[in-house]
């Protein structure tokens, strides 16, 4: 879900440009932790309020708590798309290093914060004819 929507909506332009030139996005987000990302706060909003839409809310049949730990998962792997959270974490997987234990769950989520923010990186990396 996070990978599908991680970027959704987004303008073109990075959250720094957004707060320098005052845009909505980033006055709508202006909380102190969340103005520097204030696109990656926009599009986890978006899509959890996406998930409420019928036909859309693939995870309406599960139980409450269960709902809530996978918008919770989703909202927080959005966000560590922020290239401002880049170095923390490389500090984090370079911590763990090669000693990855996918049975410790903070281990599982480092796996998938790593992955999606790796995949966001991936775009740069696409060739460019000219």
């Amino acid at each position: 879900i996070a990978s599908a929507f991680h970027d959704i909506g987004h303008p073109g332009v990075n959250s720094s440009f957004l707060r320098h030139t005052d845009h909505p996005l980033a006055l709508m987000h202006d909380e102190e932790q969340q103005q520097a990302a204030c696109l990656e706060d926009y599009h986890a909003k978006v899509c959890l309020s996406l998930l409420t839409v019928d036909g859309l809310d693939i995870i309406s049949h599960l139980k409450d708590e269960d709902q809530s730990l996978v918008r919770s998962i989703v909202t927080e792997l959005i966000k560590e798309t922020y290239m401002g959270r880049h170095q923390a974490l490389i500090n984090r997987v370079e911590a763990v290093g090669g000693a990855c234990d996918v049975s410790q769950s903070s281990h599982r989520r480092l796996f998938l914060d790593a992955v999606l923010h790796l995949a966001d990186l991936s775009n740069v990396c696409k060739r460019w004819d000219l």
